[in-house]
């Protein structure tokens, strides 16, 4: 039977649609391939100075080298890393504008009731920087040695002890917040608005306590303007190697670490997102970087996209759970 103009016509219809679909693809890639042409921004919804922002410069120096164009830092501060995330959360998943975050990324999916964004939908999980953990510093004045001895003077204090934060629901408040439901003991929380802030109050004695990571109070400790009373990870931190866990102290539930991460948008090329991957592991397991995190507790990451994608996953399930037994207010 001869076939209809209609049926004649079909086979160039498809013809012509699959060959339009192959100039995109083609199109697509070649616009992977070029990646990067232009300035990369990366994003840090934190104040300078934490650590969050030291890595994402070391991170950025590194990026700088290997792709041979331009990367800057920029802080967007303000609702708990809230307005720097959700400003990455709309940008274009181009890779000119990735994120840099802590553990908050995850922390405020679990804890806050109203979110602008979610921390897994709306972000492509990349790399692990870094991570570290924290320790508990008292400011001298504080008669405390040990984590017994903080906690005996926590006992002591009307209303508690005061320990601060980089701010309501980042890692340094919720590790108090953990000691605080491990031990049973009197804590009063008291956030500031970022690392910064924090570390100069505790060093001047205005703030008894906080915790805050290896990288950041490792220098202090040794020059004794502070004193370590625990490590807040599952083992000891090579930085200050004396000084033992909150588990060691009698507390085998205990286990916090801080980790420094880079996302982008949802819907970031595989391409790109690999090859942020690889220049990541680079970047920060090179000697220069590997000396620098040694020096402050911290290591390099070592995932791949796959394996930091399902860790995040596991993180928010985490903290989802501690919520549910904690009951904290970070909002």
């Amino acid at each position: 039977m001869p076939r209809t103009l209609q049926e004649r016509r079909m086979p160039s219809r498809f013809a012509k649609i699959a060959a339009a679909l192959a100039l995109a693809a083609v199109a697509c890639l070649q616009a992977h391939a070029a990646w990067p042409e232009r300035q990369i921004t990366l994003v840090v919804p934190f104040p300078a100075g934490g650590l969050t922002d030291v890595a994402a410069r070391h991170f950025a120096q590194g990026l700088q080298e290997e792709l041979k164009q331009p990367v800057v830092v920029e802080n967007r501060v303000g609702a708990g890393g809230i307005i720097g995330t959700e400003y990455v959360s709309k940008a274009k998943p181009d890779g000119y504008t990735l994120l840099v975050n802590s553990p908050s990324h995850v922390i405020n999916q679990a804890f806050r009731a109203k979110m602008p964004y979610d921390a897994l939908r709306d972000f492509t999980p990349v790399a692990q920087l870094l991570n570290s953990p924290m320790v508990l510093v008292v400011h001298p004045s504080v008669p405390a040695t040990t984590l017994t001895e903080y906690l005996a003077y926590a006992a002591r204090q009307k209303g508690g002890v005061s320990f601060g934060s980089t701010g309501a629901g980042g890692t340094s408040h919720l590790a108090g917040e953990m000691l605080r439901l491990v031990t049973r003991s009197p804590m009063t929380h008291i956030p500031y608005k970022g690392a910064t802030p924090a570390f100069n109050d505790v060093l001047g004695g205005q703030l008894p306590s906080i915790f805050l990571d290896v990288a950041t109070v490792a220098q202090q400790v040794n020059a004794g303007k502070l004193r370590a009373i625990a490590v807040s990870a599952a083992t000891r931190s090579e930085a200050l190697p004396t000084v033992p866990t909150v588990a060691e102290q009698g507390y085998p539930r205990y286990d916090v670490s801080t980790w420094i991460a880079l996302y982008g948008p949802a819907n970031l090329p595989e391409p790109i997102a690999n090859a942020l991957n690889a220049v990541a592991l680079r970047t920060m397991g090179s000697p220069r970087e590997r000396d620098w995190l040694r020096q402050n507790g911290a290591a390099a990451g070592a995932m791949n996209v796959p394996e930091f994608r399902r860790f995040v996953q596991d993180e928010l399930e985490k903290w989802t759970q501690f919520n549910k037994e904690a009951r904290v207010q970070v909002d």
